[in-house]
């Protein structure tokens, strides 16, 4: 009995010393001590491990001082030590505020409607509803219109990207064609040049053979004067010999002959047609001692 009896004073007092922690910590709240507030809610849950109120503004607290995260955490916890559903809303519309601060539209949209499940006539939480939903369809739209620019530009750049690999090829032909012409032209300067080549082979050549002729006609040509001027050589001892022969028509005379085995074919022909002449001459000359000149038969003295 003494024992419940002690034990009654302790979770009295335990309860007393929460409740005035929890009491401090609000004044500290409403002067905008958030650090402060904090410690005296913390001492207050630590008191006792189920008190959600102590939970509850301990988040709020964390909250307004800037660390959102750990409020979420303290609101988590407040709601699951929190029994009464209509309590439950203001839980859930805090929760809901810290999605709306991160842009989770969709996850904020959720908390409001089971704040407004359980407390229907909260016009701050359907006013936030509202805004959520606008807030999403933007950001989808937002989103949509992100992603068709990133298409748009992952398009142009595998665009340029085709462009540029149709360029380098177009470059490349180019290149190709052009090394293909300049083969092409080094093989017509070489064909024109073995053109050359042969033509001058040619050209000499041609040189060559009309110097070669040239040379064989000069040859002939220089044969033929010979044998001319041999000709004329034997041409004129056989006048020089009909000449003596009309000057002594009895074929007298000391000059020597050839003797006609001696003689060449040419010079053989040649001396026969001297003969021949030699004989028409002698005729010539016997013919003039037979007829004569008629005398006169009386003297002019």
């Amino acid at each position: 009995m003494a024992l419940c009896a002690v034990f009654g004073i302790y979770v009295n007092a335990q309860n007393t010393m929460k409740k005035d922690f929890l009491k401090e910590g609000n004044k500290a709240y409403k002067k905008a001590q958030y650090p402060i507030a904090d410690s005296l809610f913390s001492m207050a849950v630590a008191m006792d491990s189920t008190y959600a109120t102590g939970f509850y503004n301990k988040a709020n607290a964390l909250y307004l001082g800037g660390d959102a995260a750990a409020a979420k955490q303290s609101w988590m916890k407040s709601l699951m030590l929190t029994p009464e559903e209509d309590k439950k809303a203001d839980i859930l519309y805090n929760l809901g505020g810290i999605e709306m601060d991160g842009k989770n539209y969709a996850e904020a949209i959720k908390l409001y409607k089971d704040a407004l499940r359980r407390n229907p006539e909260d016009e701050q939480a359907r006013y936030n509803l509202a805004l959520a939903q606008q807030l999403l369809k933007d950001q989808q739209k937002n989103n949509q219109n992100q992603n068709d620019q990133n298409n748009q530009n992952q398009n142009n750049k595998d665009q340029n990207k085709d462009q540029n690999n149709q360029n380098d090829k177009n470059k490349d032909n180019k290149d190709n064609k052009d090394n293909k012409d300049n083969n092409q032209n080094d093989q017509n300067k070489d064909q024109n040049n073995q053109n050359d080549k042969n033509k001058d082979n040619k050209d000499n050549k041609d040189n060559n053979q009309n110097d070669k002729n040239n040379d064989k006609k000069d040859n002939n040509q220089n044969d033929q004067n010979k044998d001319q001027n041999q000709n004329n050589n034997n041409g004129g001892g056989n006048q020089n010999q009909n000449k003596d022969q009309k000057n002594n028509p009895s074929g007298g005379g000391s000059q020597p002959q050839r003797s006609p085995s001696q003689l060449s074919p040419q010079d053989q022909q040649m001396l026969n047609a001297i003969a021949g002449q030699e004989k028409k001459t002698q005729e010539k000359v016997k013919g003039e001692k037979v007829q004569g000149v008629g005398k006169k038969s009386t003297k002019d003295w």
